[in-house]
This record gives structure tokens, sequence and C-alpha cells, in this order.
């Protein structure tokens, strides 16, 4: 049996450039896809497991059921096969680094990265689950952060080895379980059948370390490790990261529930528990849907999103324009209130000034004297003593003038937003009082021949 080796060809389509990680049950490789000119990451189990027959059916017929996971949190797998005896999984190429390097220095996350990390972990874990999956090998090791900016988690493994690892003769052996137990359930160390749950225990232990920089539980000794875990005090966040908040510290007892029963009822009930925790949020409140949270890490806030900036310079300029609408249309009011006042006043000015009425009555015009016709000759009678004396004339009054009085001008009226303005009538100015010259003295006119015929 051949070991794989830099520059090895595996069946003739994956070239093998260098190893890139080991574990206690496999080795991973650095690929090249020759058709396709793109690279691929290779995993190859360990020559001790891969003796055993019945690890590498079991090993091959799992890998194709995880090879049905599509989804933006878990890894995609390409291909799977066996090269001389050695069962092997083709997945893609990672960039970024795992959470177990990130946490490699032992500084704590900020609880809203961690929080977006569990939310994304906990969607890729759903889908495992409704395929009837359990991962049972959960750890910083097997979560990988492709980016930050923005956020970008996936799950690596599917617990396929951690599943050879439970069937295999070499269980107990060194190596087989170190590096997995700080995570494993307490069903799971008791080696009970483990269900859903299991993977619940052990998202809340990566969640703990993310919190704190720390394990839960750690011992010297797998022996000691294991009693921990089933019946040692719960270790508190608060006691190694006092900056937690209580409710933080309040969804960790639940989540850490040594009974699966008392666990979240889900991997996204148990994200979007701790999301509230950190968010100081009821449970009433609303809440980002799975899959679409986007944490804020506190440790160093990046810029606003463009299209947040454009919404608010575009509801600044909707302000001003409406703004700018109100006071134009203020000014076009106002102008038209001045501009039909100084349309009555001008046409005030220009209206002829009403005749004036004189209440005393003028005298009428002496009629200039017209000459009297020559009388025809008349044959004269003596005079008779009854003859009637002859008639003074008779005074006329004069004739008044009728007054002029302007007829009265009715301006159109004007409507405002509130009330309608009634018309207003211009009324004619007060008569003015002028002195009525004195009447020339009348003088008695000297009697003609007609007015003594009486005629």
């Amino acid at each position: 049996m051949s070991v794989p080796a830099a520059g090895t060809v595996i069946d003739d389509k994956y070239e093998l450039l260098h190893e890139i990680g080991r574990g206690g049950m496999g080795v991973v490789w650095k690929a090249h896809v020759r058709m396709l000119e793109v690279p691929c990451a290779i995993k190859f189990i360990l020559p001790h497991y891969a003796a055993d027959p019945a690890i590498r059916v079991r090993f091959l017929r799992e890998a194709k059921a995880a090879a049905k996971l599509r989804g933006p949190h878990t890894v995609s797998i390409l291909d799977v096969g066996e090269w001389e005896g050695y069962p092997f999984i083709v997945m893609e190429m990672l960039e970024g680094e795992s959470l177990e390097r990130r946490l490699s220095g032992g500084r704590p996350l900020s609880p809203q990265l961690t929080a977006g990390i569990i939310m994304q972990v906990a969607v890729g874990l759903s889908k495992v689950h409704a395929a009837g999956m359990v991962h049972r090998d959960l750890k910083p090791e097997n979560i990988h952060i492709v980016d930050d900016s923005p956020l970008q988690v996936k799950i690596l493994d599917f617990g396929i080895v951690k599943q050879i690892d439970s069937t295999s003769k070499h269980r107990t052996a060194a190596g087989a379980v170190m590096g997995t137990p700080y995570y494993m359930s307490p069903e799971q160390a008791h080696g009970q059948s483990v269900d859903f749950r299991a993977d619940l225990w052990s998202l809340a232990m990566v969640a703990y370390q993310c919190l704190t920089g720390r394990l839960p539980f750690d011992s010297e000794s797998l022996a000691d490790l294991f009693v921990n875990i089933v019946s040692g005090p719960i270790p508190s966040p608060r006691s190694v990261n006092p900056a937690l908040s209580p409710a933080i510290e309040a969804w960790w007892l639940q989540t850490a529930s040594r009974d699966p029963a008392g666990r979240p009822a889900s991997a996204l009930a148990l994200a979007e528990s701790l999301h509230r925790a950190v968010a100081g949020l009821h449970a009433t409140e609303p809440m980002v849907m799975a899959g679409t949270f986007k944490p804020v890490s506190s440790e160093a806030p990046g810029p606003p999103s463009r299209g947040l900036e454009r919404r608010k310079r575009s509801a600044f300029l909707y302000g001003v324009l409406a703004t700018g609408a109100v006071v134009l249309g203020a000014l076009a009011l106002r102008a038209v209130v001045n501009g039909s006042d100084a349309t009555e006043a001008s046409a005030s000015a220009a209206a002829p000034e009403a005749p004036v009425v004189s209440t005393t009555p003028a005298a009428a015009p002496t009629p200039a004297p017209t000459p009297s016709p020559a009388p025809a000759p008349i044959e004269l009678s003596p005079p008779s003593a009854s003859a009637p004396a002859p008639k003074a004339p008779v005074a006329l009054p004069p004739a008044t003038p009728p007054a002029t009085i302007a007829p009265a001008r009715t301006e159109p009226a004007r409507e405002s937003n509130s009330q309608k303005t009634p018309p207003r009538v211009n009324a004619p100015p007060a008569p003015v009082q002028r002195p009525t010259p004195a009447s020339p003295p009348s003088y008695p006119r000297k009697p003609t021949s007609n007015d003594r015929l009486g005629i």
C-alpha cells in the first residue's frame, strides 16, 4: 500500500501538491484538478484505519450522504473514491482560517462575533440534522472562517471520522479520541446512543470557548476529563470573563444541560437565544432571521454600508426639497396677496372722482332776454272801468339738476386655504361741502305791452 506523497496523481484527476493538515484519524492535502486547473482539498484516512475493510465501506457510504448537503455554511464535497486502499474525499478548497487557529492566542471573541459564528454554524447543522445525520465531532478545528467582511463560516467533516471511530476497535487507542473529548456531550462520553442534541452540547462548548478564550472542561488526563464532563460542576463564563452580561450567563447554564431534554429544541433555537442574550432582547421582541444575521464586532466597528449611506442622503435630499417646496409655496401665496392689494390701490387711484353733490340748491341762471316779434296792429277801444289789473309775473323755482352717483364697484372675492373672504364693495367718497355762490339780485322787469294786454 503506497503512501500519498507530493506529485502523486490520484485517479488521473487530482495532483497532490502539499500537506495542509493532519489529525488523529486522517491527513488533508492540497491538490490540483488537472482538467479544470482549479485547487481542491483531498482527505485520506490514516493507514492503520484504512486497513479495516468495514471502516472503508462506512467511510465511503457516509461520504456520499454528506455530498448531498449543499449550502452556504457546509463545505462542498466534490468527489469520493479509493486510491490503492486509501478512501479519500475531494472537497472545495477554502480560504481563510479555522476557528481553532483564531482562538489559538487565548483571547476571547466579542459577544457579537461569537453570536454570528454560532448562528451560521447552526444554519449548517440544521441541514445536517434534516438529512438524518449527526455531526458528532463539532469543534473549532471543524469550523472554518472563510471571510470576516461579511462573515462567512462553514462546517467541515460532518462527523464522518467520528462515526468511524465509534465503530472501530481502535476507539481507545492513543490519538483516536484526543482533541475531540473536550466538546463531547455527557451521553457521548458514557458511550450511549446519541442524536442531534449531542451536537447542541458541542456547539455550546464552542460558544463558551469563543466568549472566554478557554475550554469549559479541561484536565491533564482523559479519565478526569470525562468525569468532569459527566458529573463535574458546570463552569461559569462570567467567572472567566466578567464583561459578559447575566443574560449570556443564563443562556449558557440552560444550553449546557446534561439532560438532553433540557437543551434547546434545535440548533437554530440555540443560536437565536444566544443572539437575544447578546442583544438584550426579550423573547417577544423581533429578531434577525436565521441565516441573515450579520454580526458587528465591537472590537473594530467597520464603516457604514453604502446602501445605508445612500438611504440617509436620499432622505436628507427629500427633506430639503420638501422644505423648499413649502417655502416657495408660501412666497408665491404672499406674492399673489400683495399683487392683489397693489391692483386695488392702482385701480382706486385711476378711477375718476365722483361728482360733488351740493345740499344747497343752486340758483337757476337768468335767461338772456330774447327780442319779441313786432306785434300786429291792433285796433284799440276805449278802456273800460272793469278791465282786469295786469298780472304780476310768476317766479318759478329753478330746476335742480339730478345728482350724479358713481356706480359701486364690486371686487371679486379671493379664496384662501381656510375660508372665503366676502366681496368688498367700495363706497363712494363722502360729498364735499362747498359754499354756494350768492345769487345775483333780481330787478323788477319793466312791463311790456303784452303784459298790459293780459297776454
